[in-house]
Formats: C-alpha cells, sequence, structure tokens
C-alpha cells in the first residue's frame, strides 16, 4: 500500500517517458495521413500536386483499357498459374517422399546389421559356465518389482571387447553396478551398456579385449518385475482361499531374460545356484534341493538351493507360496491345503513310474528330488522345468464323493506323470542344440511316457491320430526339422505338430528296427550325450549302431529312412491296387490335401520330392505279415497276396491306405463276417481311411456288431450323417446299459466295455432314447433326496461321474417349467469342483441333438470319454 501510495519518481519517469512516446507516435501518424489528404501543402506546391494528380489518373486510365483487352483471357493466365503452383507441390512432395524413403532404407538395413552383428555376438562370443542369482521376490509386493544380484562366470569364444546377454528391457540396470573381472580378478572397466535387438538383448562393452578362451566373471544388480497378466518370467497366479497370489516362473521357450541376464541359447548349459529372498510364511522352490534358510530382517527369508548340474536356461524353474505337501521317496507334491490329501497318490504313483522308467532305460532318474507343483487353473500345458514339473489341479484331482474315481481315470493320470518324468531324461538331461530339434524332446518323451506306463494299445494309434488331426492347420505345412524362431508361437507349434507327428514316426522308427535295437540305441543316445546338447544326426547315429551290431551290418540306412519321414512335410498315402488274382502293387504320393494349394517355395524345399522310405506291414486273409516290405520312391511295390489284403497292421505306420473299391468292399465284407479279424488298432486305421477316401458308407453293417470303443468313437466321429447315427444307436449289439455302468466304471478291468457303453448312451440321449429319458428321472429323484439347493453337488451327490452329465441334460429337456435349469444355475453358481461345474454347466445349456464330439459354449466338453 505504501509504495502505490508514493510511488517513486524513477517509476514516474519511465511512465512518463513511455506516454510521450505514444503521444509522438500518434502524432506522425496523423501527420502522414493529412499529408496525403493534401490538407497541409504550401501553395507553390499546388501546381505540382495536380500535374501529378493528373499524371495519375492517365495510367490509371491506361491500366484500365490494357485490363479491357485482357479481359477474355484471365481465366486462361489463373489456370496456367494453377497447374504451375500444383507441379511444383507435387516434385516437392515426390522429393520428401523419396528422401524420406532412403532415410527408413538406410536405418532398416543399419538396424539389421546391427541384429545380425548382435545375434553372432550372442550367439559366438561367450559361453555360460556358472551362474549364481540371488533374487529378492515379494509376493505381496503392490509395484512387482524384483531385485537381483548375478555372478556369472562366462568363457569366451572369441577375441571381444564386448558381449551380449539375454535381457528384455524391463529389467533395469546401472553401468556403474556392472562389473567384470579377468581370471586374474583384475576388473575389467564397463564403458558401455545399453539393449539392442530389438530391446531382448543387453550389450556390454569393455575397455579393452578379452583373449580367446579366457574366463570373465560378471557381476550385476538389477530391478526386474513380476508380471501380472502375462505369463513369461515371473509372474502372480491367485489362488482360492490364500490371500497372497503364488508366483510362478516361465522360462520357457526364451523368456528368461525377463528374470535375469543370461545367455539362452538351449545348446549352452550352465550350472545354477540359486538363492532366493522371500517373505517369511511363504515356501521357495526350484530345480535343486534346499541347502540351508534363515530368517532375515524385515519379515523376509533367505532360501538357499544347491547346485544343479548343466541345465539349459530354459529348462530352470522357481516357485513362491503357501503350500502343503506330500512326500514318497524323491518325490513331493504341493498343492493348496485343501487340495492336498486328495493329491497325495501323486507322489506314490510318481515313484512307481520312476521306477519302471528306469528299468527301461537303465539310467537313474537323472534329478536328486523331483517335486510336482499342483496349481490351481493352471492355464498353460504341463511345464517339465529340471527337477520341479508344474500341473493343473483340475486334471488330477479325484472327485469329493467318489475317491476311488483314479481307478477309472488310472491310465490318463498315470500317462500325463509318465510324460513329465520322461522328460527330465529327453529334455533335460539330453537337450536339444537348437529349436529345430525340439521334435527330440518331444517325441520321445511321449512315447517313452507310453512305454513306461504299458499303454501301446491304448495310446499309440490315439497319438498318431492326433497327428493326422492336424493335418488341415497351417502348422503342418513344414517338417520336424524346419527352423523355429524362439517366440511365444513356437508352444503352438510343439502342441501341434512335434507331440504327435514325432512320436508317430518314433514308434514306426521302434518297430522296424525291433524293441530291443530300439532301446539299445536310446540308451546309448542318453549315455553318450548326458548334460550335454544334441542333433537328430546323434540320435539316428546311435541308433544305426544299435542295429548294425544286432543285424550284423543289416541294408538298412537309419538316417536315409529317418529323415525322409522328419525333412518333409505331411505324410504319404499309399495306393492299393490288386492287378490279378495273385498279386498287390503299391505306389506312393503325398496326400492330396497337403498337396492342394501348397506353396511353390515350400514344395522345392525338400530334395527328396516327396517320396518316402514306407515300412509295409500287412494282413493276407487271417495271416499276419510283420516282416517289414520297402516302399521306396517312384518304384512300385508287388505282392502276392490271395485273401482279404489290408495294410498298416496295428495302425503302426504313419501313412494313409487308399484301397481300390473293390478290394475295400472285402475288406468291409471280411469285418462283417468276423468284427475281431482285425486288431483295434488296425481296425482304427481302416474306418480312418474309409472316411478319408469316401467309403465309410461300406462300414455300417459291421459297425453295427463291433463292442470294442476304439473303433466305435472312431466312426462315430467320423460319421456326419445324423440319419445313420440314429440308425446305429438303435442297432448296434452295445445297448447302452446305465446300470452296467454304474456297477462296473470303478473296477479298472472293466475300462473298456465302460466306455463303449458309453459311446451308446450318449448317441441314445441326443436322439431321445426312451430309456435314456427314464434313467434321468429315475437318477434326478436320487440328487433330489441326496442334496439340497444351497449344498455344493461335490459334497453330497452319488450319482456316478460318468453318467450324470446326462441326468442333468435330460432331465431340464424334459422340465417345461424351467426348475431344473434353475436349481442347476444354482449349483453351478456355488460348485467349486471343477469337473462337477463342467458337467453343470453342460446340463445347463445342452438341447436336443447336441454336437457330440466338440466343446459347448460353456467349455464343457460333450466326449463321453472325457469325464
Amino acid at each position: 500500500m505504501q509504495i502505490e501510495n508514493e510511488p517513486s519518481s524513477g517509476r514516474e519517469l519511465k511512465i512518463n517517458e513511455i506516454d510521450d512516446k505514444k503521444n509522438y507516435m500518434q502524432i506522425m501518424k496523423t501527420a502522414r495521413e493529412l499529408e496525403e489528404s493534401g490538407d497541409f501543402v504550401k501553395e507553390e506546391e499546388e501546381g505540382k500536386s495536380e500535374k501529378k494528380k493528373r499524371k495519375r489518373k492517365s495510367r490509371k486510365r491506361s491500366r484500365n483499357k490494357d485490363s479491357e483487352e485482357s479481359e477474355e483471357e484471365p481465366a486462361k493466365d489463373n489456370n496456367l498459374r494453377f497447374w504451375i503452383i500444383l507441379i511444383v507441390l507435387a516434385i516437392i512432395l515426390l522429393l520428401v517422399v523419396i528422401g524420406a524413403a532412403i532415410f527408413f532404407i538406410v536405418f532398416a538395413l543399419e538396424q539389421m546389421n546391427n541384429n545380425k552383428e548382435s545375434s553372432e555376438s550372442l550367439e559366438d562370443l561367450v559361453k555360460p559356465l556358472e551362474y549364481n542369482l540371488t533374487l529378492k521376490i515379494d509376493s505381496g509386493n503392490r509395484n512387482l518389482a524384483t531385485f537381483g544380484n548375478l555372478s556369472a562366470k562366462l568363457v569366451v569364444l572369441k577375441k571381444t571387447s564386448r558381449f551380449l546377454l539375454s535381457s528384455d528391457q524391463k529389467l533395469k540396470f546401472d553401468i556403474k553396478k556392472i562389473h567384470v573381472f579377468n581370471a586374474q580378478n583384475k576388473e575389467i572397466t564397463v564403458k558401455s551398456l545399453g539393449h539392442v535387438n530389438n530391446n531382448q538383448s543387453v550389450e556390454i562393452g569393455l575397455e579393452m579385449e578379452i583373449a580367446e578362451n579366457q574366463e570373465i566373471i560378471v557381476r550385476i544388480s538389477y530391478k526386474g518385475r513380476i508380471f501380472k497378466h502375462v505369463q513369461e518370467g515371473l509372474y502372480q497366479k491367485s489362488q482360492e482361499n490364500i490371500k497372497d497370489p503364488i508366483i510362478i516362473s516361465q522360462f520357457s521357450p526364451d523368456f528368461g531374460k525377463f528374470v535375469v541376464p543370461c545367455v539362452e541359447d538351449p545348446k549352452y548349459k550352465a550350472i545354477w545356484r540359486i538363492s532366493i529372498i522371500h517373505p517369511i510364511g511363504t515356501q521357495a522352490i526350484s530345480s535343486a534341493e534346499v541347502e540351508a534358510s534363515k530368517n532375515l530382517e524385515a519379515n523376509f527369508k533367505l532360501t538357499k538351493f544347491q547346485a544343479t548340474p548343466n541345465i539349459s536356461t530354459y529348462h530352470l524353474g522357481l516357485a513362491i507360496g503357501i503350500w502343503d505337501f506330500e512326500k514318497s521317496g524323491i518325490f513331493q507334491v504341493f498343492s493348496r491345503p485343501e487340495v492336498s490329501n486328495r493329491l497325495k497318490y501323486i507322489a506314490l504313483e510318481a515313484s512307481d513310474i520312476a521306477r519302471k522308467m528306469e528299468e527301461i532305460l537303465k539310467i537313474p532318474l537323472p534329478v536328486k528330488k523331483l517335486d510336482f507343483l499342483v496349481i490351481q487353473d493352471f492355464q498353460l500345458e504341463p511345464q517339465a522345468n529340471f527337477g520341479l514339473i508344474f500341473l493343473n489341479e483340475n486334471d488330477l484331482l479325484i472327485e469329493d464323493s467318489w475317491e476311488n474315481e483314479i481307478a477309472l481315470r488310472k491310465r490318463e493320470i498315470r500317462l500325463l506323470l509318465s510324460k513329465q518324468i520322461a522328460m527330465q531324461y529327453f529334455g533335460n538331461f539330453v537337450t536339444m542344440k537348437s529349436w529345430d530339434s525340439v521334435w527330440l524332446k518331444e517325441g520321445l518323451s511321449e512315447v517313452f511316457g507310453v512305454i513306461a506306463v504299458g499303454g501301446e494299445s491304448q495310446f499309440a494309434s490315439t497319438i498318431q491320430k492326433r497327428a493326422f488331426d492336424s493335418e488341415f492347420s497351417k502348422i503342418n505345412l513344414h517338417s520336424l526339422t524346419h527352423t523355429k524362431s524362439v517366440s511365444t508361437s513356437l508352444q503352438n507349434d510343439i502342441n501341434g505338430v512335434d507331440y504327435g507327428k514325432a512320436s508317430s514316426i518314433l514308434f514306426m522308427i521302434r518297430r522296424v528296427l525291433g524293441n530291443d535295437v530300439f532301446l539299445s540305441g536310446i540308451r546309448e543316445y542318453l549315455s553318450k550325450n548326458q548334460y550335454s546338447s544334441v542333433t537328430e544326426t546323434d540320435l539316428f547315429e546311435n541308433l544305426q549302431k544299435a542295429y548294425d551290431v544286432a543285424r550284423n551290418q543289416g541294408q538298412l540306412n537309419v538316417t536315409i529312412f529317418a529323415r525322409s519321414w522328419t525333412e518333409q512335410i505331411g505324410y504319404p498315402v499309399v495306393f492299393v491296387e490288386r492287378i490279378d488274382e495273385r498279386h498287390i502293387k503299391l505306389t506312393q504320393k503325398l496326400f492330396e490335401r497337403f498337396s492342394m494349394g501348397l506353396p511353390k517355395a515350400i514344395a522345392n524345399k525338400t530334395n527328396m520330392d516327396f517320396r518316402w522310405e514306407i515300412p509295409i506291414w500287412f494282413q493276407d486273409g487271417l495271416v499276419k505279415n510283420f516282416d517289414v516290405k520297402w516302399l521306396r520312391g517312384d518304384e512300385p511295390l508287388l505282392l502276392e497276396s490271395k485273401g482279404p489284403f489290408v495294410l498298416n497292421l496295428d495302425s503302426i505306420g504313419f501313412y494313409r491306405i487308399h484301397y481300390s473299391e473293390k478290394m475295400f468292399k472285402s475288406i468291409s465284407s471280411n469285418l462283417e463276417s468276423d468284427p475281431h479279424c482285425y486288431s483295434e488298432s488296425t481296425k482304427l486305421r481302416i474306418i480312418e481311411d474309409a472316411n478319408s477316401f469316401g467309403y465309410l458308407k461300406n462300414l455300417e453293417n459291421y459297425i453295427m456288431k463291433e463292442h470294442e470303443p476304439i473303433p466305435i468313437e472312431t466312426y462315430l466321429k467320423a460319421q456326419k450323417d445324423e440319419d445313420g447315427l440314429r440308425f446305429f444307436a438303435n442297432h448296434t449289439v452295445v445297448k447302452g446299459d446305465w446300470d452296467f455302468v454304474v456297477k462296473n466304471y470303478l473296477k479298472e478291468e472293466n475300462v473298456e466295455e465302460v466306455k463303449s457303453e458309453l459311446l451308446v448312451i450318449c448317441e441314445k440321449c441326443r436322439n431321445n432314447d426312451e430309456i435314456c429319458g427314464e434313467k434321468a428321472k429315475f437318477y434326478w429323484k436320487i440328487l433330489e433326496k441326496q442334496c439340497k439347493t444351497g449344498q455344493m453337488l461335490s459334497t453330497c451327490l452319488k450319482i456316478p461321474p460318468p453318467i450324470r452329465k446326462f441326468v442333468f441334460c435330460r432331465s431340464k429337456l424334459d422340465d417345461l417349467s424351467g426348475e431344473v435349469q434353475e436349481k442347476l444355475a444354482k449349483w453351478n453358481s456355488m460348485e467349486k469342483n471343477w469337473n462337477m461345474a463342467q458337467d453343470l454347466g453342460f446340463g445347463f445349456y445342452c438341447e436336443n441333438g447336441w454336437n457330440r464330439f466338440v466343446e459347448s459354449d460353456i467349455g464343457a466338453k460333450i466326449d463321453a470319454l472325457n469325464w
């Protein structure tokens, strides 16, 4: 206030000066205006002014005249001016586009060169020997951060002053916290640090070069993160009735870089020494045994694990959470506390399977301990890390009300466990050198998983059928050994082709060589390459050696035979033609559904010209011939035959068969006379081939007499005609006996008969069979007596699991009031047992004539075998 009332003289002076200036400018403006108007001029210049005015008027009239003369051409001038401007702008725009294109091309080339150099550096400059990792993981941390201290021993493969480690950009580094030491423990200054390879690797530049074959120690402190919605690296998984989510790892195929800077190429193996800092009250488990643990400050605990043997990074497994566990020998099962008692059988089953696997392979299980972490709603395929296997709880739980249900599901559960145990040999003990050879791991694990549980007759043909069923998928337009880029889509490649196709081809090789020779070659393959990396050449060479020893230098070249199947897309079809009463001619070609629309670039990739080394086994009349004959290249194979002729006994060969119409009628007539004249697996192949080549209708009379479940299921899945299905349901010798299922479904010796009865029950219920309606009403009354609306059905219902989905469905369809559907909805909303919830959902959504073998809107499988 004082300043406003008593302004200084200096401020008044400045303001006055500004006002004077404004006034001056205004005055000058007014003067110019008056001067131009002529109000203030000297009298002696009036004459001159008038002359100037007359001249201006004269010029104006002249311009007007010129304007009038050119009045007819303004549009022309304007158009010309417009096109000139447009052309200039177009030229400028074109130059800009060309410049931008040149810039981006140069930039892309630089990036490609950088990526190429980086890739070469990753593969060729350093090799890991040992990792020592301490990782702090807080499962209750809202920031989802991890903190790691890594000490990695590497060997330099080429003289270099820089090297790469796989590391996603989400791992944060400080160059001041990265230290490199040479073999003499002298520190080498780190001069540069940066992410390359599209932020998938970190490049560490050094002040000096390191000589070839020298060892270095790299010590890094870094910050990482736990994912919440992405199943990569370390991620959270909520579990019912547990406050904090569990933390589990997903390192395969190349997600280790989200957790720790490392070398991820599968051919490089290293020892891992891991210590986990985690909240007190939680447990930490990993690929190795616990060595020691102690409590730390701030409610944290340190768990230190023993060293692993040499393993690839993608085989490493970690988990932190709250679990109960059951133990049997070296096998432990970790699970949610409320279900642990129902899963204790897993350790016992695993112990039995591992013992059989050791007897077959003559090599001890290559782990000191094997943990099974059973995860609620685990959304990935079973994950066989070294010494730590992740499984889905829903695949293993036994019904609350039917504790002996394991007798019914024993085969499937044992096969699931057996595959994961086999993976410890064929995925971890011996590892493929690159993802191009991933079929070795997947195929061999599946084959020996089946052999160990004695399930070859039940599972081998089913595995082959799965590979055939994937024939229309995009992924089958490549060979087993095609170049695979490591990405999230790699798992789809593995599941779609490498499980089914690889194991089918290996079963075929086993039959050609003989079981003893095959096992001898596999044992040598494992012993020679333990804790190292291999290619398919290593497998073929060991099988060839075993064959030559047993056959005294036989005529079979295992490599040529095997590669005709692993290095070509698809599979062949063998054409069978009777040329006279005593002879059959066989020829081959690529199964036409692969060749139709096949890209030329793919078709020309192989030098084998889509010709396979095809082993032939056949049955002539009632005589079975398991002495292998060979169909090779373009050369036809001639065989003697008098009776009904059937190829591919037991469906061991990975190929389809096209019989002439007359020959197929002879086969179907033979089956009609005696449904047991061929093995169950051989009949599966006959039905599949009939469906592929339009002869399925010829089998209608035979299938009515069939008792075995695999042929019945195969026929029902192939048959698309509803009238044909109704005819089958009403005339088959299998009655669809509900009472037989209820009495025998827990007995393992009756599993096959129960499966056949259930297939027919399913068909009858689809077609509003009267007996199905009566049985549904009968069991619905039992349900209402056993369970109240407010109870979970899994705690009270005594209806056998195999038939209850049909009870739910038929009861809903026959109830016009909607009361049954309302009850099903209430029970489903409160149900915690996954299998029961699926059956309730099926009952709620099913309609008359439901689709038999596909998933419904709620994901409940209609297949009656998938209880």
